[in-house]
């Protein structure tokens, strides 16, 4: 899959960039959520729904969306920031209607599913298509047409195809969104010595485990859940 990318210069250090990230579970990758009007992202080639490859510099696989904000918001001013994406940008030019014909079609076909309902995918790409040899590929996700974001229904998708001489769509790979889960880490045992110890001095104990088990009650964890697998904007 081919990458996005666009680079920004903040003012500052504090400088707000007007992006946000997120990312739904374990099983989904790192990717933007939002880009603000007046962000500093705004008219790049970058959209929601891509997969985030790179943040000033760092490398955002497995990461959560605090991570790519910090990456950003720590980045210093009058300096070039890059955030690269995985995706691809295809523009094609329509041939000129000839005079009493009907105009030229694009040759290209959208779908959606039940599956994934809001989502438009590419179903197919005819041999005499312009878009034909180009980074556009059946299956793949798209996300934006012509600087708007992609409607969730397949007719009005396609009505922004029509009336532009040129067309541009953003485009990414569903399996791109796709990653492992890290496995777990196995809980260290308890030896002898240790075991020991704690019987010496009960008191104290009983007061460390009291004070573990509020950190791991759902509440006291909920900060940390909501950094990894929801949504932070710089």
């Amino acid at each position: 899959m081919p990458l996005i990318s666009a680079t920004v210069v903040k003012e500052d250090t504090s400088s707000k960039l007007g992006i946000a990230f997120e990312r739904e579970n374990e099983y989904k990758a790192l990717k933007i959520k939002l880009i603000r009007e007046d962000s500093l992202f705004a008219g790049s080639q970058l959209v929601p729904g891509l997969v985030v490859v790179s943040a000033a510099g760092k490398d955002m696989e497995g990461m959560t969306p605090k991570d790519a904000a910090d990456a950003l918001r720590t980045a210093p001013g009058g300096e070039e920031i890059s955030l690269v994406c995985k995706g691809a940008v295809i523009t094609v030019k329509k041939d000129k209607p000839r005079l009493f014909k009907k105009p030229p079609k694009l040759g290209i076909s959208f779908k959606s599913t039940t599956n994934e309902p809001g989502k438009i995918f590419v179903s197919n790409i005819k041999e005499d298509s312009k878009f034909a040899g180009t980074d556009l590929v059946v299956g793949h996700r798209v996300l934006a047409i012509n600087g708007k974001e992609c409607p969730p229904k397949v007719a009005d998708a396609v009505e922004l195809l029509k009336g532009a001489d040129e067309i541009t769509l953003v485009t990414m790979d569903p399996e791109d969104d796709k990653v492992e889960p890290k496995p777990q880490v196995e809980e260290a045992t308890v030896d002898a010595d240790t075991e020991e110890k704690k019987d010496e001095n009960p008191e104290a104990t009983s007061e460390k485990e009291g004070e573990q088990e509020e950190d791991l009650t759902p509440e006291g964890n909920k900060p940390l859940l909501d950094q990894v697998f929801g949504a932070c904007m710089c």
